[in-house]
């Protein structure tokens, strides 16, 4: 295996962090970034009376305002609305909120005087929301930025979806249509974002091909897209993936920002991964060549950093599979140092049974170390 690193895939790409960035951009280039209304919302739909934001596509967006009273009229509120409870974020600005996926398909139901399952056909399921914001001046081609986003998975959505993303452009979208806009986004995570309780940063750097002038956020429905239930008990199923969007900003790249917030799930370059047997922590001997050949690289390339993330399946509780999780990722941070890699160039972290890749209580795919180039410092010519 000869390991290459396509720029263009590191710089197209996403990272996401628990609480957000440490601070925002110094110049933010997104016009009313506030998401500042020119009067207070107070219905559905109303993203298009602030100045600079509005919808992408045949779609309503919704404004929450922090002006609004929460004792009359929640619809519009900060933190309870009627999509439910969350805080500003720590800028204390208002938010938007979309639909990022309506699934509207009928559920199985049984025929009691045949005792059989009716399959029926799926509906629709092509009804999604985008948010579209200004920039203040056009990029540069050639010059690369940094975007970012704040995501919250709202208390009543019953769905919870992968492939949020950011498109940027030259001319504002405008279709006239209410359903998933099939232009291909510069940014997108196909890790399905399901943080009710946290606002979840989405970050990425962009080379920029000259001229875009609009920044569209939503959903980009492609065949990696996942949808997943995540309606609480005793709550009614509104089969939205409804998610508040904050903090939207675009501004001068800056190689190494200022990260205070734990690393959630890193969609730059992944390097390998690598499975783990049952309750264990001990490397299989059959990864131990391509774990050879990533250590080789990262010892040539001194000035990059890595992320180490390890995972559990769904066997057993919290309290067991946290803690195996740590030890899978320590196992592969000394097996990788033992081969002349720099501890300091190496971080680790354990997220138990979070982020499966199968839905399946046991599966040797989820018990697994992934291993991320997670900075952009220069790569050496391979």
């Amino acid at each position: 295996m000869k390991i290459k690193v396509d720029k263009n895939k590191i710089i197209y790409t996403l990272a996401f962090f628990v609480c957000g960035l440490g601070s925002t951009f110094s110049q933010n280039l997104v016009s009313n970034t506030t998401m500042d209304a020119k009067c207070i919302p107070t219905g559905y739909g109303e993203i298009i009376k602030t100045e600079s934001w509005t919808n992408a596509n045949g779609g309503t967006v919704d404004l929450f305002d922090k002006k609004k009273s929460n004792k009359c009229h929640k619809v519009n509120a900060i933190p309870s609305n009627y999509m439910g409870y969350q805080p500003a974020t720590a800028s204390g600005e208002n938010y938007a909120g979309i639909i990022a996926y309506y699934d509207d398909g009928s559920n199985n139901s049984t025929d009691s005087a045949n005792n059989a399952v009716l399959h029926l056909k799926d509906g629709y399921k092509k009804y999604s929301e985008y948010l579209q914001g200004e920039l203040a001046e056009p990029l540069i081609a050639g010059k690369t930025y940094q975007v970012s986003f704040k995501v919250n998975l709202a208390d009543k959505s019953g769905r919870a979806v992968s492939c949020l993303g950011a498109l940027l452009t030259s001319t504002k979208v405008e279709q006239q249509s209410n359903s998933f806009i099939s232009q291909k986004p510069q940014f997108i995570s196909h890790r399905i974002i399901s943080d009710s309780l946290n606002w979840v940063t989405m970050y990425g750097a962009y080379i920029a091909a000259g001229g875009e002038k609009f920044i569209t956020i939503g959903c980009f429905k492609d065949e990696n897209f996942q949808a997943i239930k995540t309606v609480k008990p005793l709550q009614n199923d509104s089969r939205k993936a409804y998610y508040y969007i904050a903090d939207v900003s675009v501004g001068p790249y800056v190689a190494k920002p200022d990260m205070d917030a734990v690393v959630f799930g890193v969609d730059y370059v992944e390097l390998m991964d690598l499975h783990f047997d049952n309750a264990s922590a001990t490397i299989d001997p059959k990864f131990y060549n391509e774990l050879d050949e990533v250590a080789s690289w990262m010892v040539k390339n001194p000035g990059l950093s890595f992320f180490i993330a390890g995972y559990t399946d769904k066997t057993g509780s919290d309290v067991i599979n946290d803690p195996l999780s740590v030890d899978r990722a320590k196992a592969v941070k000394k097996y990788l140092i033992s081969k002349g890699v720099k501890e300091s160039n190496l971080v680790t972290e354990g997220f138990g049974s979070s982020n499966p890749l199968v839905y399946k209580t046991k599966s040797r795919r989820n018990r697994r170390v992934e291993i991320y180039l997670y900075t952009l410092d220069t790569v050496s010519k391979l």
